[in-house]
């Protein structure tokens, strides 16, 4: 069973928390085949375009998390 970079960054985000685009990568890279740039681009995009994640601006550094729905969600609220 392949398992897919859209899976490997929703499972990276869950088990760790926001994470740079470089650790997301780096991840998808040692656990996904096939990876390319341009597939993890893809799956970025498609993710982002899906709200089943977002860009998140902390100072200088942009990283991926969940929106707050999914947090609230969690918690049951």
């Amino acid at each position: 069973m392949s398992y897919t970079i859209e899976h490997c960054i929703v499972d990276m985000i869950s088990s760790m928390g926001p994470q740079d685009e470089a650790a997301l990568r780096a991840e998808c890279k040692d656990q996904c085949s096939p990876y390319t740039k341009q597939l993890f681009n893809n799956a970025i995009i498609w993710l982002c375009s899906e709200r089943t994640i977002i860009v998140d601006h902390s100072d200088d550094d942009i990283y991926y998390d969940f929106p707050d729905s999914y947090y609230l969600e969690q918690a049951g609220l």
